[in-house]
């Protein structure tokens, strides 16, 4: 697994920190060059770049098109949105985790659909807890994650070849939510690329929250 992370700040630093010593290579993309230097000496394991985020010739320089997660944690909201913007425009299947200041700019593009579809998770100030972002990457089982605020959350659920999922074609599945994505050979595959489940793996799942223990019950 490949992440990039925006922003050598408290947040991104404390990441860079968990994914220390893991299987996860690490991508820097820090704005200020003493602050990458600094970033660069202390963690010798991962690759820094110096520039901005929102130029696409440094996103190519931190190979955006194999990355599996873009983390843009700066105090810019619109540097944050433009770059997690240009990433995904990249990179379609990329994950970006996208931190907005501004609540009303947070509302806004939660109401516009073709903006949204640019952001797989919004965080804002009052939730932006690196432990929260390191739950969406790492968590190695079933776990929670809302989407924006309101009703809706992502259930990230492993399943055996015991489950009723195990094998089957995406149409053939009936439960109270919708798969958008699951794992295969360690990538993350989204359904409109293909539809056939591995015998066990990780689904994603988009459900009410009100309906998350229905679909625990019915994917165990």
């Amino acid at each position: 697994m490949y992440v990039i992370i925006v922003g050598a700040g408290r947040v991104g630093t404390n990441i860079i920190e968990q994914l220390q010593g893991g299987e996860i290579n690490v991508g820097l993309i820090e704005l200020d060059r003493n602050l990458a230097e600094e970033v660069s000496t202390k963690y010798g394991n991962i690759i820094v770049f110096n520039g901005s985020a929102t130029d696409p010739s440094i996103l190519e320089d931190a190979s955006v098109t194999s990355a599996d997660f873009f983390i843009t944690v700066t105090g810019n909201d619109e540097a944050n949105i433009f770059s997690a913007i240009l990433a995904k425009t990249k990179n379609p299947k990329i994950k970006t985790i996208v931190r907005i200041n501004n609540k009303n700019s947070r509302k806004i593009i939660e109401k516009l659909e073709d903006l949204k579809k640019y952001f797989d998770v919004i965080v804002s100030p009052e939730d932006l807890a690196s432990e929260y972002i390191l739950k969406y990457i790492l968590a190695p089982t079933q776990h929670r994650i809302p989407m924006f605020e309101g009703d809706i959350e992502i259930l990230k659920i492993e399943y055996d070849k015991n489950s009723e999922l195990s094998g089957k074609n995406i149409n053939e599945i009936n439960i109270d939510g919708v798969i958008v994505a699951f794992e295969k050979n360690g990538k993350i595959v989204l359904v409109n690329e293909e539809k056939e489940l591995p015998e066990n793996g990780v689904v994603y799942v988009v459900t009410r929250r009100s309906k998350v223990k229905d679909v625990e019950a019915e994917i165990k």
